[in-house]
């Protein structure tokens, strides 16, 4: 992953988000609130959010044609039957849902970084076992940023390590995430304007 180009784009981001929405203060405690939410969906989408059941991770969700409604056909001027030119039998697409929640708990810490002007260059993975163990260790590292505050340098690098351990838990490789962070940043920053 390039690192540099990641907190850089999430640096004017979150300049971008401070300043259209009016954020003043010490952000921190926010944004560790927000990884814990992220976090919290993450191991839902893992299959592992309840304590009394499991589920299938939600890896590969079909997004539908607006136009014929996921069906693939239309129905022509003469109410006959024609096939959707919008689409392949329906589907215009699939999408990660897991992927892009994983991102977007990336993109806090990330944040989380640039709050305490703690930028990561190179990094280690921290094996802490199974999916819940990581996200649990990563709530944790959150947590003890947050008590650190501007003294958490080595905290936050274990934070680090560990949301970048739990990705690779998670069978991303560095590549899918990447790309996938970069175009989250992508879109968000067009919708801010």
């Amino acid at each position: 992953m390039n690192l540099t180009t990641m907190f850089e784009a999430t640096r004017q981001h979150d300049a971008a988000l401070i300043e259209k929405n009016n954020l003043t203060g010490d952000l921190l405690s926010r944004k560790v609130l927000a990884l814990q939410v992220a976090l919290g969906r993450v191991a839902d989408l893992a299959g592992i959010g309840g304590w009394s059941t499991t589920a299938k991770p939600s890896t590969d969700v079909k997004l539908l044609c607006h136009i014929c409604s996921g069906k693939g056909t239309i129905i022509g001027l003469n109410w006959e039957e024609a096939t959707c030119e919008d689409c392949v039998a329906g589907v215009i697409g699939h999408t990660n849902p897991l992927l892009e929640a994983y991102t977007k708990a990336l993109g806090i810490v990330i944040s989380i970084g640039v709050s305490i002007d703690h930028e990561i260059y190179s990094y280690f993975h921290i094996d802490c076992g199974t999916i819940e163990e990581q996200i649990l260790e990563t709530m944790r590292r959150a947590t003890e940023v947050y008590r650190d505050g501007e003294e958490a340098s080595l905290s936050y690098e274990e934070l680090f390590e560990h949301i970048t351990y739990l990705g690779e838990v998670l069978g991303f490789t560095e590549e899918q995430i990447e790309t996938a962070y970069l175009e989250s940043i992508e879109r968000q920053r067009a919708a801010i304007g």
